[in-house]
C-alpha cells in the first residue's frame, strides 16, 4: 500500500523578509502569573497519570509498527534485492542533520477494511520549512488507497494555507484497482491532487518531485505537474501503463527503462528535469533546489521564558475523567511562556476562558472551554476572536466538551443558536492562523463553535483520551454501549475516538499532552511564516509553470 508522509520541516531561520509579530519574555512580565500547582499525590491525578501512561504505551507500540513499513521481509526485498533506499531513510537523508520533526497523519490508514496503511515522518531542508509526501514502496508496492488520497489532499491544504514548498518522493505502483471507484471520480478524490498542483504552482509555491521508483497511471501526472522533477537512473520509471499492459494491448515487448526510464524522460520527452545516477544524488539535487527559492533567511529571536510549571504533569490532568475549568488554568500554566496569562472578560461567560499569552515568544489568543458554550460564552468568544483578527494575533482553540446541554426554554434555545452562529462566523472569517487542540472532547455543534476540522484550522491535533461526537445521541450510545466484541475494545473502531479520527485522516494526529507546548510552537512558526508572506508580499495568481 502507498502512504503519503506529510512532513512539516522545522527550520532555524525564517525564509521571508518580514518577521512575524513576536513578543519576547520581558513582555510577559506584565501579564498575570497563573496558579498552576497540582497535587501529584491526589488520587484523581494518580489515576489520570496511569490512564495517560497506558494510552502512551499503546500509541508508542502502534508507531513502532507504522515505522516498520511492510515488515522485515518487504524491507529486505526493497533494499537488498531491488537496491533501493527505505522511505524513512530517504526522508532522513533529505532533511538537515539537526532536524526536529513533527509528524502529520502518523496513524492515517490504520485498521482500514483494506488493511493497515503505515504513515511516515518529517524534517527541514537548508533551514526552510516545507512539506514532504512520500510513498512507502514496501507496502503493496506503494499503491494508492482512498486514505492515501485524503492524506495527500491534507498535505496540499497545508502547503496552500502556510505557503510551504512541497516535495513528493514517488515510489508507487499507482491506484489499487479494486478501490478505483473511490479513488478518482469525486471532487475530493484523486483528480483533485492534480488540480491542486496547478493551483499551488500558480500561487508561486515550490513543488519538487523525486522519482525514486515506479510512477504509474494517474500518479504519473504528479511529477509532470511539479515545477522541477528528478529521476533516478535504473529504478525510477514514469509511464501511464507498464510493460505488461503494453504487451496485452499491442503485443509489443518492452523494458521498463525503454518505456519510461530516466534516459527517455530526461533526453527525449522532457517530462523530467534532472538525471541522477543514484538516490543519494537525487536527494542532494532536491536539497540544492531549496537554495534557489530566492527568499531571504532572517534569524528568529528565540528568547522566551519556559513555563514555571512542569509540562510532564499534563499527563496526570489529561487522564482524568473530566477536565474542569480549574484544570484548564493549570494546563495553560504549563503551555504559556512564563506561565503568564492576561484573561479577557474573566467574570463574563463562565464556561469559556479567553485571554492573551505567549507560546515560544509568539503572542496568541487562547479560547478554552470546560463544557457547554452558553450565550454569554459565545458573545465573549466572538468579541475576542474579532479582537485577535483585527490585531493579527494567532488563535489557539482548546476543545473540552464532555457533555451536551439542552436549554429549557424556546427563547434560550434561540439565543444560544444565534450567539453560537455568530461565534462560528467570527472564527471562519478571521484571517489569522488558527490551531485547534482537542484536549477533552468535542460534542455536537461545539465542534463548530471551537473551530473543528470542517472549518480548516491550520492544524488540528488531539490528546489520546479526547473524543469527538457528531451528536448527543452518538455520545450516549458510546457511553451506554454494552458490546463486548472488538468494536468495544478497539479504539480504531470506535468512531468517536482520537484513534479513529486519526486513522481516517479527520485530524492531523494524536499528540502526548506533555508535547503540546512544543507542537504548538512548531505550528505557530509554520503558520505565521505563511501568514506574514500572504500579508506582506505581493502574491499574485498567475499561470502554473508549464513544461514546454
Amino acid at each position: 500500500m502507498k502512504t503519503f508522509a506529510v512532513h512539516i520541516m522545522q527550520r532555524m531561520r525564517l525564509s521571508w523578509a518580514i518577521k512575524p509579530k513576536r513578543c519576547v519574555s520581558t513582555f510577559n512580565k506584565h501579564f498575570k502569573m497563573l496558579k498552576g500547582e497540582v497535587d501529584t499525590q491526589n488520587h484523581q491525578f494518580v489515576k489520570g497519570l496511569q490512564h495517560s501512561s497506558t494510552l502512551k504505551q499503546l500509541i508508542q507500540s502502534i508507531l513502532s509498527k507504522v515505522r516498520s513499513g511492510g515488515g522485515e521481509k518487504a524491507i529486505h526485498r526493497h533494499t537488498v534485492v531491488n537496491k533501493k533506499i527505505f522511505v524513512r531513510e530517504r526522508i532522513k537523508m533529505l532533511f538537515d542533520q539537526d532536524c526536529e520533526y513533527m509528524e502529520i497523519g502518523a496513524l492515517a490508514g490504520l485498521s482500514m477494511n483494506y488493511g493497515d496503511v503505515p504513515a511516515a515522518g518529517i524534517g527541514k531542508i537548508h533551514g526552510k520549512w516545507g512539506i514532504v509526501a512520500a510513498n512507502d514502496g514496501t507496502v503493496k508496492g506503494g499503491s494508492m488507497f482512498p486514505i492515501t488520497v485524503a492524506k495527500m489532499l491534507r498535505a496540499q491544504r497545508l502547503a496552500f494555507q502556510n505557503f510551504l514548498p512541497t516535495i513528493y518522493l514517488v515510489d508507487s505502483g499507482g491506484g489499487f484497482l479494486i478501490y478505483q471507484a473511490e479513488l478518482f471520480p469525486d471532487q475530493d478524490h484523486g483528480g483533485r491532487i492534480f488540480r491542486n498542483e496547478a493551483i499551488l504552482s500558480s500561487r508561486g509555491i515550490l513543488k519538487i518531485a523525486v522519482v525514486c521508483g515506479p510512477c504509474t497511471a494517474g500518479g504519473a501526472y504528479c511529477p509532470t505537474m511539479t515545477q522541477e522533477a528528478i529521476i533516478v537512473k535504473g529504478i525510477g520509471t514514469l509511464y501511464l501503463g507498464g510493460p505488461p499492459l503494453v504487451k496485452a494491448a499491442i503485443q509489443e515487448e518492452i523494458t521498463e527503462e525503454d518505456l519510461g526510464g530516466a534516459d527517455l524522460h530526461c533526453r527525449l520527452s522532457g517530462c523530467l528535469d534532472y538525471y541522477a545516477e543514484n538516490e543519494e544524488e537525487a536527494l542532494s539535487i532536491c536539497r540544492d533546489i531549496f537554495l534557489t527559492l530566492n527568499t531571504e533567511n532572517i534569524q528568529i529571536d528565540k528568547s522566551y521564558s519556559e513555563p514555571v510549571f512542569s509540562v510532564e504533569e499534563l499527563a496526570g490532568i489529561a487522564g482524568q475523567k473530566f477536565i474542569t475549568k480549574n484544570d484548564l488554568y493549570k494546563i495553560l500554566a504549563r503551555l504559556l511562556d512564563g506561565s503568564m496569562f492576561q484573561e479577557f472578560k474573566e467574570k463574563y461567560g463562565s464556561n469559556l476562558i479567553t485571554g492573551f499569552g505567549n507560546i515560544h515568544g509568539y503572542l496568541v489568543g487562547i479560547l478554552a472551554n470546560c463544557g457547554p458554550v452558553s450565550s454569554a460564552d459565545a458573545l465573549k468568544g466572538s468579541h475576542f476572536i474579532q479582537l485577535c483578527s483585527l490585531r493579527e494575533i494567532p488563535l489557539i482553540f482548546l476543545q473540552n466538551f464532555y457533555t451536551q446541554d439542552f436549554p429549557e426554554s424556546g427563547l434560550e434555545k434561540g439565543l444560544i443558536l444565534k450567539d453560537r452562529a455568530n461565534m462560528i462566523a467570527s472564527h471562519v472569517c478571521a484571517t489569522v492562523p488558527k490551531i485547534t487542540i482537542n484536549i477533552g472532547g468535542s460534542v455536537g455543534d461545539h465542534d463548530f463553535v471551537m473551530c473543528g476540522w470542517s472549518f480548516e484550522p491550520n492544524f488540528l491535533f488531539s490528546w489520546p483520551s479526547a473524543h469527538t461526537h457528531s451528536n448527543y445521541l452518538s455520545h450516549m450510545e458510546a457511553k451506554n454501549s454494552k458490546d463486548e466484541g472488538k468494536k468495544a475494545t478497539d479504539p480504531f473502531l470506535q468512531s468517536t475516538s482520537a484513534f479513529y479520527r486519526s486513522a481516517n485522516m479527520l485530524q492531523d494526529g494524536i499528540i502526548f499532552p506533555e508535547d503540546t507546548r512544543q507542537v504548538l510552537g512548531t505550528c505557530l512558526e509554520v503558520a505565521c511564516i505563511g501568514y506574514r508572506r500572504s500579508r506582506t508580499e505581493k502574491v499574485q495568481t498567475t499561470h502554473a509553470v508549464l513544461r514546454m
